[in-house]
């Protein structure tokens, strides 16, 4: 009996804490019966939805999701009753005030099941987090316009520098040409940096689009491994395979991938070492692979490594340029083509970056 009584002053205590933790965070609770369709909420998720009653049907709750994020959501849920796991997402909703008010909100849910394995109810915490996302929008907004602002004045120099040496290739200055040389390289490598910021803004805010073609994959490698050969002249860039590959993709976006890759490879390698770029066909999928010899990562960075301004911290990484973008941007084009991409790697030895693409099964006349 002693033990009993405990338990329940431990879970009275247990449960205390739990709604002083949630006070703290300004969070809010929610149950969804599944067999009455019926939605119940605390104090504070009321407060959140900004309802007269804490209580309403499914279909009224559902009709308050924003269109836009209506199937995400749907399919989280979906996913997590398949799997018997959890779900977290971000979401908007349309209030019922007269001001057609929206807020995003970020809600955390699992489902609860009865002995025969049925689904009974949905219970879970909700977060406003309407503010945060105004934040990252304005945030966007502002990186936007500054890389619009920046790529102005760096075009005018990279024609001019372009016109110079056009006009210096009739004389023998071979220091003047070389030098015009490196800056036209620095002028690259900042208009690179620019685009990286450009695009994040572009990805945050929902509007970059894909303009998909049918174009040779293979012809697209062999292009870019050309061009970052007379950029990269300190490593040695293969390219394995030469089969006509048809995908359907946005040449463009995959080009950048591809490009951020190789200068990746690059940049975590030594000088004189081999980059090799390969592209295969397998089960309707076609993999491209960039594999380099160079510090390699470990492997407690790994799942990390594709989110926005992630970058590996150490003494050697902290002397090489960068502001981690490139791989949350070639993780979010591939995504946006549904494909998959990631890494293997051995610490010291080097890593193999993939990504994957559906395979065109017409073929270019």
């Amino acid at each position: 009996m002693t033990e009993e009584v405990n338990f329940k002053k431990e879970l009275l205590k247990a449960k205390d804490i739990l709604k002083l933790a949630m006070d703290a965070s300004e969070m809010g609770s929610w149950n969804v019966d599944l067999e009455s369709k019926k939605v119940l909420l605390s104090e504070r998720a009321q407060q959140i939805y900004e309802l007269e009653n804490n209580r309403m049907g499914l279909e009224e709750a559902k009709a308050m999701i924003a269109k836009a994020d209506f199937e995400v959501l749907s399919a989280s849920i979906r996913k997590a009753l398949h799997n018997r796991s959890g779900f977290n997402v971000e979401y908007q909703i349309n209030l019922k005030s007269p001001a057609n008010k929206t807020k995003w909100l970020r809600t955390a849910g699992k489902a609860y099941y009865n002995a025969d394995g049925k689904p009974v109810y949905i219970a879970g915490a909700v977060l406003d987090i309407t503010e945060h996302k105004q934040d990252e929008l304005r945030k966007n907004d502002f990186i936007g316009m500054v890389s619009h602002e920046l790529k102005t004045p760096l075009t005018s120099l990279s024609a001019y520098v372009q016109l110079l040496q056009f006009k210096l290739k009739e004389t023998e200055n071979s220091f003047a040409i070389d030098t015009l040389d490196k800056v036209n390289l620095q002028l690259k490598r900042m208009s690179l940096m620019i685009d990286g910021f450009l695009n994040v803004s572009l990805l945050e805010s929902g509007k970059i689009l894909l303009n998909k073609t049918d174009f040779d994959v293979i012809a697209l490698i062999k292009s870019i491994a050309e061009e970052n050969r007379i950029v990269l002249p300190s490593h040695f860039i293969q390219v394995i395979g030469t089969e006509q590959t048809i995908v359907n993709a946005d040449m463009e976006k995959i080009g950048n991938v591809i490009s951020n890759l190789i200068g990746n490879a690059a940049k975590y390698s030594k000088k004189d070492s081999f980059i090799a770029i390969k592209c295969e066909k397998i089960d309707g999928e076609v993999i491209i692979s960039v594999e380099d010899e160079g510090i390699g990562i470990k492997e407690n960075n790994i799942l990390r490594l594709f989110d926005r301004f992630f970058r590996v911290d150490s003494a050697i990484t902290k002397t090489i340029a960068g502001f981690g973008v490139g791989l949350y941007i070639c993780a979010e084009i591939i995504k946006r083509h549904e494909g998959k991409i990631w890494v293997e790697s051995k610490f010291g030895k080097g890593s193999t970056f993939y990504f994957s693409l559906p395979a065109e099964q017409t073929t270019i006349p």
